[in-house]
């Protein structure tokens, strides 16, 4: 039976054989698209899934009313502060900042080699207690502990050091300021919003950081990612719907 369904598959084929081209191509089309599609959406569901605290972390975002509707990833650099020091809820915190995105490249040298990075992150020195890297040098604990360091990645570390332990290296950044290598991370295989290329303590550099965005500790300065860690029984919704105008009212100055 299935045998004569084929041979007058075969024949309707050959007798029509434009419909039929058009309808394989169809057929074909949508098949690859779906496959697309289930392929980003798989992507997108397991992204940053290999992080150990991922269902205890947020990311703090920012919504403008007026004079125009915006809303972004990004919230200004004493947020985390104000949050965990008024919320129980709010147990840690930790920022980053990527000041490429805004300012261009940042200079990296070590001897003879340099080049232009835009994959550099400055972050508080708690970074590695939220987010969990393999560290093929370095303590986790003590990576970001010293304001004058820097955490490189595999590959970063490759093409300034070789194939040597470059911890105890010094690297220049922006002519300005000699950054000792504390640790080498090896980044995950598995999708993940945080991709870079060397991490920098904040303390570090928040000179520079000033110089870059003015006043960074101003509430009304959106410069940085901000990351809490929160309780088991969080909902972000009811605190949002809780919190919200009071927070707002303490630290914009919102009259009503």
């Amino acid at each position: 039976m299935l045998y004569s369904y084929f041979i007058i598959a075969l024949r309707n084929i050959k007798k029509g054989k434009l419909y039929a081209t058009f309808n394989i191509m169809g057929l074909s089309l949508s098949l690859a698209a779906v496959l697309i599609i289930g392929l980003y959406v798989h992507t997108e569901l397991s992204a940053d899934r290999h992080l150990s605290k991922t269902g205890e972390i947020y990311r703090v975002s920012y919504r403008q009313v007026l004079p125009t509707e915006m809303r972004t990833a990004v919230s200004s650099f004493p947020m985390g502060p104000a949050l965990k020091r008024d919320y129980p809820a709010i147990k840690d915190f930790v920022r980053i900042n990527f000041p490429a995105q805004y300012f261009g490249d940042i200079m990296i040298r070590y001897e003879n080699q340099a080049r232009h990075e835009s994959g550099i992150m400055f972050a508080d020195d708690n970074f590695f207690e939220f987010f969990n890297y393999e560290f093929l040098y370095g303590d986790p604990l003590k990576a970001l502990a010293e304001p004058n360091s820097i955490v490189l990645t595999k590959e970063s570390a490759q093409f300034f050091f070789g194939d040597q332990n470059p911890v105890g290296k010094t690297l220049r950044v922006e002519e300005s300021y000699s950054l000792m290598v504390t640790a080498v991370v090896k980044l995950p295989q598995q999708a993940t919003h945080l991709r870079f290329n060397g991490i920098i303590p904040v303390r570090g550099m928040d000179n520079y950081l000033e110089r870059l965005y003015g006043n960074f500790e101003s509430f009304t300065s959106n410069n940085s990612h901000t990351y809490v860690l929160v309780e088991e029984s969080f909902d972000p919704v009811s605190f949002e719907e809780k919190n919200i105008l009071e927070f707002a009212r303490k630290y914009y100055e919102l009259d009503q």
